[in-house]
């Protein structure tokens, strides 16, 4: 159903309302609790969290962006700006089509990054309940007449009081709006282990959040926001890089459901979807001898040096390490290069003089 500023959609498990772009209230029919707080001044988010288009048009979007995605895994300041990320607000022109009884999509027209507006650019969530599970399909689109466009993302939030969430990120973390105020950047797959993210309700019941890309073919992110409003989501999807010539996002469809219980429901219904979709390829038989796999930055002897005090020297036969950050490039600056940093052939000569 429309409304002035977006949409609501309701199930027998779930009622939804879209505003300004962002899924701004979760009611899980199941237990009638709402998981996300009405209460909130969104701007205090939207300036904060990435979210909306991302593009890296300019010089200084690709600088920002650059800062933002320098490291798979970190925190930011709550009070960092990112001009790299544009998004609907109230004085957007928002229309709704009709794409049948179950579907619409909402388009959003005049973005802005918090201080500057772009008329010209556009956020767009196609939406629908799929027949056959009511799963919530949102796939958020983007598009800008300048090149550089990099990624679109879903906005949820922030949670209500009560509500915490349960992410796979370090083997698995909760999240609360009691965390110090921050912005946290999680890749999928190095830290982000799996593009879900399950939110608890105060005695029963979950919703879960995951993304439909049965090839793994996109890099997402989860970024989270903690401040005074409490704690906001926004789920990022890539574009398949380089950026420079592509001027519209819309790479990855979420789906949202509820469920009567507890967060390992949502858990088992991500998993048998997946177990139905994606095909995992084989694992290699020296996989059999890893005991722990570390998600490393670089090749930095000190990661080497953690790994070390963590695990013991003579286990390190029996550990892998992923290092996400060794391109000299810059964020996307040529893509096509793949050349290491300058200290890369020095600091592998202490991996190297571990063993293989």
């Amino acid at each position: 159903m429309a409304t002035e500023r977006g949409a609501k959609v309701e199930t027998g498990r779930y009622a939804v309302e879209i505003r300004d772009g962002a899924v701004v209230s979760f009611v899980n029919r199941m237990t009638g609790e709402e998981y996300l707080d009405g209460d909130t001044n969104w701007d205090c988010i939207r300036r904060h969290l990435p979210a909306g288009l991302g593009t890296q048009a300019t010089e200084s979007e690709r600088e920002a962006a650059y800062n933002l995605y320098l490291w798979p895994w970190w925190e930011h300041p709550a009070t960092s700006i990112w001009p790299c990320h544009h998004v609907p607000c109230p004085e957007s022109r928002c229309e709704f089509r009709s794409d049948g009884e179950n579907a619409g999509t909402i388009t959003y027209s005049g973005l802005t990054d918090g201080s500057r507006a772009y008329p010209d650019e556009s956020f767009i969530l196609e939406i629908a309940v799929d027949p056959e599970t009511t799963d919530l399909l949102v796939r958020p689109r983007a598009i800008s007449p300048q090149p550089g466009v990099y990624s679109s993302s879903l906005t949820i939030g922030p949670l209500a009081p009560a509500v915490t969430a349960e992410a796979p990120i370090f083997d698995g973390i909760r999240l609360d709006r009691n965390m110090k105020p921050a912005l946290w950047v999680n890749q999928w797959a190095g830290y982000w282990d799996y593009a879900f993210l399950a939110l608890n309700g105060r005695r029963r019941g979950a919703v879960a959040v995951w993304a439909e890309d049965a090839e793994l073919k996109f890099y997402k992110y989860l970024h989270y926001l903690v401040n005074d409003e409490g704690l906001a989501f926004s789920f990022t999807a890539f574009n398949v890089p380089p950026f420079e010539g592509l001027k519209e996002a819309g790479t990855v469809t979420w789906r949202l459901q509820a469920f009567d219980k507890g967060w390992s429901q949502a858990v088992a219904r991500y998993r048998t979807w997946r177990d139905g979709h994606v095909r995992i390829a084989p694992r290699p038989s020296w996989a059999s001898q890893i005991s722990f796999v570390n998600g490393g930055v670089n090749a930095a002897p000190m990661w080497l040096e953690h790994l070390e005090q963590y695990i013991g020297t003579e286990y390190l036969s029996r550990t892998i390490t992923f290092a996400a950050t060794v391109r000299a490039e810059r964020f996307d600056q040529n893509h096509a290069n793949n050349v290491p940093y300058a200290e890369f052939r020095e600091h592998m000569k202490a991996w190297k003089a571990k063993g293989p």
